[in-house]
């Protein structure tokens, strides 16, 4: 019985590595809605409105891939843990092109980050944190400029099907399903990008080796045929799908809220000079 809930214990744990360095998405998530909101307000607001939402979203994706590459190289090394390794991480390849078999000592998430970015920047320098920033760059910033742009496009269709009430679910349906549809259709459109990026990133190479993009694209459409390509399309939907439609939710009302709080100050400014 004390095996079987450790045993369980164990595999919950599993599903789970990697997750508190993840957790630094939410400061590039702070950085990525700022940068939206701004750029379309100072570099792209004499464009069409859809314009802006698509290039508004890429630049906010700009901003967030410079801060994550480095911590989604280090957290994918840390998901693939090998089962009779206690190191969250693959082997890497030291200089001598001999594997490296790191010390099985068990490490906290940040010794085992540490460990991890110390080896890689071993093997590869430091461009090893940011390998496949260009190729992650070109997923996640068509992905956000998809994203923007289909979530306003179903958004407005969305507002003409619904039936005209004042229902208090009205509007947050109007919200969610813009954003499961907007999601869904940008994750559809780039998920063979991403593939080729999460391949590409987890490659173990030495200095002298240089992979590239378009190498991993065709090894992988050798080995498994374009059907490859859609590794994962379904969890990825489900996944991003359920965290776009909370998102979306708190954007929204945030949003709403801080503009009717300006409005506010704006009238009481306003009426202090009037009067």
């Amino acid at each position: 019985m004390l095996l079987n809930r450790l045993e369980r214990k164990r595999v919950i744990r599993g599903f789970y590595k990697g997750f508190p360095i993840s957790l630094l998405q939410v400061v590039a998530g702070q950085f990525y809605i700022t940068t939206y909101e701004a750029s379309k307000e100072k570099l792209f607001y004499n464009q069409y409105t859809s314009v802006q939402h698509l290039l508004g979203g890429f630049a906010a994706s700009t901003v967030s891939q410079t801060i994550m590459v480095p911590v989604d190289v280090i957290s994918q090394h840390q998901q693939v843990l090998g089962a009779q390794q206690k190191m969250t991480t693959v082997d890497i390849k030291s200089k001598n092109n001999n594997v490296q078999h790191l010390k099985p000592k068990r490490l906290n998430f940040i010794g085992q980050s540490i460990r991890i970015s110390q080896q890689i920047v071993q093997s590869e320098g430091l461009k090893g944190l940011y390998r496949g920033y260009f190729v992650s760059l070109l997923t996640y910033g068509t992905n956000s400029a998809f994203y923007w742009l289909f979530y306003y496009a179903y958004s407005e269709l969305i507002e003409d099907i619904l039936p005209q009430t004042n229902h208090w679910l009205r509007e947050p349906a109007r919200i969610a399903s813009a954003a499961l549809c907007g999601s869904t259709t940008a994750i559809i459109l780039t998920n063979p990008l991403d593939v080729i990026r999460t391949r590409y990133q987890l490659q173990v190479h030495n200095k002298g080796e240089n992979p590239t993009a378009w190498s991993t694209y065709k090894s992988l459409v050798s080995k498994e045929g374009y059907r490859g390509l859609s590794r994962g399309l379904n969890a990825r939907i489900i996944q991003s799908s359920f965290n776009s439609c909370i998102i979306l939710l708190a954007y929204e009302y945030i949003k709403k809220i801080s503009l009717k709080k300006d409005v506010s100050k704006f009238s009481a400014l306003t009426g202090a000079a009037d009067f």
